[in-house]
């Protein structure tokens, strides 16, 4: 995951999380104010392989997901996605795509940076919208790039983009 300048808010969106210890919370964003790109071994891949299970926050099931995830403010749902995008990919687990052109409109819409138009709400962003990632037989565009014209969510995480758009 590529950090940009909406990382400075993760501290606050971290400590609006209900049901974290603000102690091993505070203990975390000090160390997440650490980081640097500039030496690798103190990048967030470095961070998250110190860290333990017991250090991340899961994605609720279906039926806890609706009642808890329903009321989250944007910046709360940007971390729970961008949490879920840290798993690895596993054999025999489904991972869904999401076109890079919605999936960046709506990281815009959880931080409040503008576009040309302004400022764009989830509620006006829609439920997500990969029809740039077909050609016109309806078949997967084989010219595709991770990061750029597509990003991989696990299957948790689309369940709360379902969620989040009804």
């Amino acid at each position: 995951m590529q950090s940009d300048k909406s990382s400075g808010s993760v501290k606050r969106a971290v400590s609006e999380v209900p049901g974290i210890d603000n102690t091993s919370q505070n203990k975390q964003a000090d160390q997440l104010s650490t980081l640097s790109l500039i030496d690798p071994s103190q990048g967030i891949d470095a961070y998250m392989a110190s860290q333990g299970d017991d250090n991340v926050l899961s994605v609720p099931q279906q039926s806890q997901a609706i009642d808890t995830t329903q009321n989250m403010v944007p910046a709360q749902k940007l971390l729970l996605v961008e949490q879920g995008k840290q798993k690895r990919m596993e054999i025999g687990e489904t991972w869904y795509l999401i076109s890079g052109f919605w999936w960046k409109r709506w990281r815009k819409a959880c931080t409040g940076e503008k576009e040309k138009e302004g400022v764009i709400t989830e509620v006006e962003l829609g439920s997500i919208d990969n029809s740039s990632l077909v050609d016109t037989d309806g078949l997967l565009r084989r010219d595709i790039l991770e990061g750029v014209d597509v990003e991989y969510v696990p299957q948790d995480v689309w369940r709360l983009f379902t969620i989040w758009s009804v």
